[in-house]
């Protein structure tokens, strides 16, 4: 599942993968300037939800 999730961002430009091409396999990910920014906004709603969680819930 974990493979196929940073494919699909791979393929959505939202990761960059390098191979080593080591034996063993080694791989890494790294967030393109375009994930980044995604990041930033996913920050800002989570502030949102912790700032409004008590209202969301009628309490």
């Amino acid at each position: 599942m974990l493979t196929q999730t940073l494919r699909l961002l791979e393929e959505n430009g939202l990761v960059e993968r390098r191979d080593y091409h080591e034996v063993p396999p080694r791989v890494d990910y790294r967030l393109t300037e375009l994930g980044k920014s995604l990041g930033v906004l996913i920050a800002e709603v989570d502030d949102w939800v912790v700032d409004n969680f008590y209202a969301t819930r009628g309490e």
